[in-house]
């Protein structure tokens, strides 16, 4: 059975790990709405942290009937108000062809629109494509001149998504290759009731609907910054990755992608090499990059380590390397056949 491993797991429990217990610290709020959420995160009126063992009882059960068949939807009665198995029923999956563009050498295909953060990663590797690589440190101001422009571009293209997103990339034996990006956002602390499933709060971020709450018109799709993106490097063989990071996922893509293409990067040092962002007021950057080469105008503020605040990278490239980014609690596995 497909969904057996994630029954056992959410049955039995799974250790938590200085990962998780960070971000449900940082989420704390949100998961103590409801008694459902409190059940679930909390021990003794605290926020589980490492070491505990986190256990969704009901979602294990949702599982099991699924993968037996006997439960196909949600009824109107476990979606609770507002929405109905008309609202997911009337739901469809459109099938869009990716954006490619040329990059040194190699074909990058990534996320289309409605989604924004695919042509905003498009837009800064163009910019890059057309300017002289640099060595080293020297190299920063032309990075961070195009991450200035993506955040322009961004904010002329509208609102972006939310937090709370992971990826996974997997390339089988016959070198088909596939980057799925999916998002829970920051989390809305509200169940599906009896499931133990979390709904996301997408409806709930500022950020995605600058016309205020409940402006959208029905049936909208809402936009996006997930980006999952495949890089064919031909010779070299195809690189799938993708991110989460929210706003971040735009300059994090575009950093890993100039690590391997131009800088010739194996592809965990390509993960691992120190990052940077424009957040619209200043320069954000991990250890790494020498402060005396930061402009002021920046306003430059270092980091004093790696941080999720910096995405996390899940790649895999060429049917040889398999890389999670520690960043995020990444994992890889590659299996010899």
């Amino acid at each position: 059975m497909v969904v057996a491993p994630a029954v056992d797991l959410a049955r039995a429990g799974v250790v938590v790990n200085v990962f998780v217990a960070e971000v449900v610290a940082l989420l704390a709020g949100t998961l103590s709405r409801t008694e459902t959420g409190r059940s679930l995160f909390f021990l003794e009126d605290r926020p589980i942290e490492e070491g505990d063992v986190f256990r969704n009882a009901e979602l294990g059960e949702f599982f099991h009937e699924v993968g037996a068949g006997r439960i196909t939807h949600f009824d109107d009665a476990s979606l609770g108000d507002g929405v109905t198995r008309q609202d997911v029923d009337a739901y469809r999956v459109i099938e869009r062809e990716p954006l490619r563009l040329p990059f040194r050498g190699s074909t990058v295909l990534t996320n289309p629109p409605p989604s924004l953060g695919g042509m905003l990663i498009a837009g800064a590797l163009d910019d890059l494509g057309h300017t002289e690589p640099l060595q080293g440190a020297d190299d920063i101001a032309r990075i961070v001149e195009a991450l200035i422009a993506q955040y322009e571009r961004r904010a002329q293209l509208g609102p972006s998504n939310a937090r709370g997103t992971t990826h996974v990339s997997v390339e089988d034996a016959e070198g088909n290759v596939a980057a799925m990006t999916t998002s829970n956002g920051s989390c809305s602390g509200e169940f599906v009731t009896g499931t133990g499933v979390q709904l996301n709060n997408m409806m709930g971020e500022e950020d995605l609907h600058p016309a205020g709450f409940g402006t959208l018109a029905a049936g909208t799709r809402i936009s996006s910054m997930m980006s999952p993106t495949l890089v064919d490097r031909g010779a070299r063989g195809v690189t799938a990755l993708g991110s989460g990071g929210s706003e971040r996922i735009r300059s994090v893509i575009v950093q890993v992608i100039v690590n391997l293409v131009e800088r010739g990067m194996t592809l965990r040092d390509a993960v691992d090499a120190p990052r940077v962002h424009w957040d619209g007021r200043s320069l954000q950057y991990e250890p790494g990059p020498d402060p005396s080469r930061m402009r002021s105008e920046w306003q430059a503020n270092p980091w004093k380590r790696q941080d999720l605040y910096f995405g996390g990278v899940h790649a895999v490239s060429g049917g040889r390397e398999a890389v999670g980014d520690p960043r995020r609690g990444g994992s890889a596995l590659v299996v010899e056949s």
